[in-house]
């Protein structure tokens, strides 16, 4: 039985490979691209403070993201290794959070022809979370480092649009708790993540 699932799946990749694709679905061409992302970014492991006062950890916060993007493919196409920066918001759970984050990207073309690609990514950012502050308190931004690793689908739509669906995008964010701590703490969250560009 698994040696004819096998032969399925051979000849299945085989005649998606002979065959052509229609011309909204081919491989893309062009080298940049600008997209949108968003969805939600969920809080997997909270900081921990251990300074002034004892042990502290808030929690790192459930968010809406929206990420802005702007990319570059050195192969001339839009597929092979290609480097990026995000700007990406963060809206809800009592804050604010603002990240400036370069990243590498490998747009990996599945079948010859087809516009479909599968792309890991990582990447090595700034960020800042603005606490909502009750008036007349005097509260400051937690900074820090970003590291944020992803995988996405990507679908190549006439040699100019693009969408993609990223199941899997994780951040570890290393934050420096402001006064009286002054200290790092280091928070884990997990992202669920679509949407859609332009190439050019």
């Amino acid at each position: 039985m698994r040696s004819l699932i096998t032969a399925a799946l051979v000849v299945l990749l085989a005649a998606a490979a002979s065959a052509a694709p229609p011309p909204v679905l081919r491989e893309g061409t062009r080298p940049m691209w600008a997209a949108m992302t968003m969805g939600p970014v969920v809080a997997v492991r909270d900081p921990v403070f251990t300074g002034f006062g004892g042990a502290w950890s808030p929690d790192a916060p459930t968010q809406f993201g929206l990420f802005q993007t702007f990319g570059y493919h050195f192969s001339g196409r839009a597929d092979g290794p290609a480097i990026a920066v995000d700007l990406q918001e963060g809206f809800g759970d009592d804050y604010v959070v603002f990240a400036i984050v370069p990243k590498f990207v490998y747009d990996i073309r599945i079948v010859p022809g087809l516009g479909f690609y599968l792309s890991p990514m990582g990447g090595l950012g700034f960020m800042t979370a603005a606490p909502d502050c009750p008036v007349g308190w005097d509260c400051d931004n937690s900074n820090g480092l970003t590291l944020q690793l992803g995988f996405e689908g990507k679908l190549i739509l006439a040699d100019r649009g693009l969408v993609f669906f990223r199941p899997f995008h994780l951040e570890i964010d290393i934050m420096h708790a402001p006064d009286p701590y002054d200290e790092f703490g280091t928070a884990v969250r997990y992202g669920l993540l679509f949407g859609g560009g332009v190439i050019f």
